[in-house]
């Protein structure tokens, strides 16, 4: 598996020099990305409780610069703007994502000493179940081609391990023919493997060249390993089972904001590893790149999620309202963005969808989801979170599934493996198992409500999701 190191073409840190406003502030204020615009607001009673009670303004992100100097084309590359974005350009709208998640880039104009960059974020509330802050939320870079070059994200690479302790290396290019060395197959003698005790990476270099005899050269990094779920035996690391510990994570810092903050985003992983955690699930969306890159470096397993959303919402602005506009080709962009990294395990195409048990299409939804990732990656199974296994399994849902994905429900194990053949021939795996209100794996948690410093006698019961009730021991 490969991840970007330098991508096919010259890229520079663009998060300097840029300026904001709120939607009813008058003044520019001054702002380095990657910036939460919600973040530090003051609390609102009025405001969305799963967004901490903090406003979701709708804000704009200004810079003005001197066009740089040189051949070839520029552009700005946004690794993700939270969220329904619009890109200005010297006043005209050039490009805009409505996913909050994925990078997308923005045309300059060379021909003018001026540009004027405007991006408009349009994050309306409620969005999505948790903090999702709103803003340029991760990095921001200039990117310069002159000419011919490659796109890093049309580079797949694949390994396999040999029986007699060999590894086998595939390169692939979209639109290309690999000629050297021949298929585009490595095979390497004595790899060090990547796990994530031993997250071992290697360089590699990739060199195209078109019809005209340009040339482009990009350096890769890769980790080799093979991954299998089975029914039996769990999951396989490099040929042997291996357990998952593992934790469902937001991309988001806690008081520091939903802004990606690498220093936070280190020390985090480096608390995780101590207490044990060697997997992380992206809930419920693309995390940052740099996520990825320190991942494999630091050795995480990751179950890479796509959608907490389809066609029914969980919320009135959610991802819901884009969803058929916008969903193949924002799938489409997360794998490919993502297979080259060594830890991702399991694409999951969605977690606790109410497709998969509200509507008569969830199954058929689900089988062109699966085939539209297996048309990019055959070499990991694809999953989902199914909170609603009865009717996921009558409907259909579980059977479009590479690997059954269960959230909370247990005891549901052990029906599908005395269900129908093909139920009982599926890996499964269950994430999450508990949630943070979860209390000794007991009956629930008590809540009580603060107003003006005093608690409030209205108290709210809330169950555990993770177990059944069962009295205190």
């Amino acid at each position: 598996m490969l991840s970007m190191l330098i991508a096919a073409a010259t890229i520079l840190p663009f998060n300097d020099g840029w300026e904001f406003r709120r939607e009813g502030e008058s003044e520019w204020k001054a702002v380095a990305l990657p910036h939460d615009a919600a973040h530090c607001l003051g609390y609102d009673e009025r405001a969305d409780p799963d967004q901490g009670y903090v406003p979701s303004p709708k804000v704009v992100y200004r810079k003005v610069f001197a066009t740089p100097e040189g051949r070839g084309s520029l552009a700005l590359r946004f690794d993700g703007v939270y969220m329904d974005s619009e890109v200005v350009v010297n006043g005209r709208v050039v490009v805009g994502r409505r996913s909050g998640y994925l990078p997308f880039e923005a045309p300059l104009d060379i021909s003018v000493p001026t540009n004027v960059v405007e991006v408009r974020c349009n994050a309306a509330a409620p969005n999505t179940r948790w903090y999702a802050g709103t803003g340029i939320l991760r990095d921001v870079w200039l990117v310069r081609r002159n000419g011919f070059s490659i796109d890093p994200e049309d580079v797949a690479v694949t390994t396999e391990l040999r029986w007699d302790g060999s590894a086998v290396v595939r390169v692939k290019v979209d639109g290309a023919k690999v000629v050297s060395p021949k298929g585009g197959v490595l095979k390497i003698r004595h790899p060090k493997l990547w796990t994530p005790e031993t997250p071992n990476l290697q360089t590699i270099s990739v060199t195209a060249r078109n019809l005209r005899r340009e040339y482009d050269t990009i350096e890769v990094r890769y980790g080799i390993r093979t991954v299998e779920f089975t029914k039996d035996r769990g999951m396989l690391l490099n040929g042997k089972p291996y357990r998952i510990k593992g934790v469902c994570r937001h991309d988001t810092y806690g008081a520091l904001g939903a802004a990606f903050n690498e220093a936070a985003l280190r020390r985090e992983l480096a608390l995780m590893k101590e207490m044990g955690v060697n997997a992380i699930r992206t809930a419920h969306n693309p995390f940052s790149p740099r996520f990825y890159d320190i991942c494999d470096e630091m050795g995480f397993l990751v179950k890479d999620e796509a959608f907490d959303e389809w066609r029914i919402p969980h919320t009135k602005y959610g991802y819901s309202r884009f969803f058929d506009e916008c969903w193949e080709r924002d799938l489409r962009d997360f794998v490919r963005r993502d297979r080259n990294h060594p830890w991702v395990v399991l694409w999951s195409i969605g977690n606790a969808i109410p497709d998969h048990w509200k509507s008569a299409e969830g199954a058929a939804l689900t089988r062109r989801m699966v085939d539209v990732v297996h048309s990019i990656d055959k070499t990991r199974p694809v999953t989902a979170g199914i909170c609603q296994p009865a009717a996921a399994y009558t409907n259909g849902v579980m059977a479009a599934l590479d690997v059954v994905g269960l959230n909370y429900n247990a005891d549901w194990y052990a029906k599908l493996r005395a269900g129908s053949p093909s139920s009982a021939a599926r890996p499964r795996r269950r994430s999450p198992s508990a949630t943070r209100i979860s209390s000794r794996s007991a009956a629930g948690a008590w809540f009580p409500f603060r107003r003006g410093g005093t608690t409030s006698a209205r108290i709210r019961r809330r169950r555990s999701r993770g177990r059944r009730p069962r009295r205190w021991r």
